[in-house]
């Protein structure tokens, strides 16, 4: 597996683990943002089928890697690059926010990728606004195609 591939797949993994409720991967609105989101990484037509193809094999078999094993690789990756490490907390942020509802335990896990990446609590706070309104943009367009059905 490539390390683009890796990645989207740990991606794949926290947007899972921000939305641990919704049970089957593929029927997760986390999990259709997160592969949008992917896109934005410059992910390509195989690359996301790759990493999608992955995730939902170890999740079948029970295989994933624990979320804080994915945390590190993904903040890893990423430490040192501001611009990358902004746009993954928007990313999650919005990921966070599809129900309309930041818990305690979603507002924990950003805080410690927040502390992971070494983000200016300045930078995080934008970054995490920007995705508060980028989720209320998907839940727009949701709602706007659902009812033209």
């Amino acid at each position: 597996m490539s390390g683009r591939v890796r990645f989207g797949s740990d991606f794949l993994v926290l947007a899972l683990d921000l939305n641990a409720r919704a049970g089957d991967p593929s029927r997760s609105p986390g999990w259709a943002a997160a592969m949008l989101f992917l896109v934005d990484w410059d992910f390509t037509f195989r690359e996301l089928d790759e990493a999608g193809d992955v995730t939902r094999g170890l999740y079948a078999n029970n295989q994933l890697d624990d979320v804080n094993t994915c945390i590190e690789r993904v903040c890893k990756h990423l430490r040192g690059n501001t611009d990358a490490s902004k746009r993954l907390v928007q990313h999650l942020s919005a990921i966070a926010t599809l129900d309309g509802v930041l818990t305690e335990a979603e507002e924990f896990f950003l805080g410690e990728i927040r502390a992971k990446l070494d983000l200016k609590p300045s930078d995080f706070k934008s970054s995490w606004e920007r995705g508060a309104r980028i989720s209320a943009a998907l839940l727009g367009f949701s709602e706007a195609a659902n009812s033209q059905e």
